[in-house]
């Protein structure tokens, strides 16, 4: 049989550096390591050096990635008891990835009514992170209320592509300069914490809401950062002093 390189589509690529951090089982993460070293250029040798491995080990991580991809390397050989959820691997796999649940109390009844299988959620929390599913924050992205979240990707594209693109690259051959500008509005506060206490605590805190502002131009390819401060307001005379600050 011929050389087999490894080299991980961007979806794989994706999975593999996610898994090769936080996946539950050991020996999933050190699996994932080994591939994303081997896609990243290194020898096996290396590879096997790098990770503290005999070079006949990595040699069967790669054989069971080439003959089964990343569910075939997951795959362990010591035998166990299996739950019955396994038998729904993909089916469950499919329903998170579609619409991720809220709480584990969701999963375990959606798991419920999926496969027929009712699991405690401690159960069903191990068989999700060993899915891969992770608890982590949902972020935001601004989207005008006006456009479809595709249409917005076009634009911001198009922007990316024909305006600032031209515009770093004459930056960076010495002919504009192009600078990032915003402002920041730190309030003088006290942050409170939590104590083990038979009364509550009360501390003495500022009154009022007195800033310290600071509206500053951060350059793209310098990274040198030039600002103004105050503690009263931000305004179109601060942007003129910003300006003036620039200019001098």
């Amino acid at each position: 049989m011929g050389w087999f390189r490894v080299k991980l589509s961007e979806e794989q690529q994706k999975v593999v550096n996610a898994e090769r951090d936080s996946h539950p089982q050991e020996h999933v993460r050190r699996k994932m390591l080994v591939l994303w070293l081997l896609h990243c250029g290194l020898t096996r040798e290396k590879a096997a050096e790098v990770t503290c491995l005999g070079r006949a080990t990595v040699q069967r991580y790669v054989a069971a990635f080439r003959d089964g991809g990343l569910d075939g390397l997951r795959h362990w050989g010591v035998t166990g008891p299996v739950s019955d959820l396994a038998a729904h691997h993909d089916c469950i796999r499919e329903e998170f990835t579609q619409k991720p649940a809220r709480t584990i109390a969701e999963a375990c009844e959606r798991i419920e009514r999926l496969t027929g299988v009712r699991r405690q959620p401690s159960q069903v929390r191990k068989f999700l992170k060993g899915l891969g599913l992770k608890w982590q924050c949902v972020r935001a992205l601004p989207v005008p209320p006006k456009k479809t979240l595709d249409e917005h990707v076009k634009e911001q594209a198009r922007f990316l592509d024909e305006e600032l693109n031209p515009r770093l690259d004459e930056a960076k051959a010495g002919r504009r300069q192009v600078l990032f500008v915003d402002a920041a509005h730190m309030v003088f506060g006290t942050f409170l914490c939590c104590l083990w206490s038979f009364a509550r605590l009360f501390v003495r805190a500022a009154s009022g809401r007195q800033r310290f502002n600071v509206l500053g131009a951060w350059n793209a390819v310098t990274g040198q950062l030039t600002a103004v401060t105050n503690t009263t307001v931000v305004n179109t005379e601060t942007m003129c002093e910003l300006l003036r600050e620039l200019a001098s």
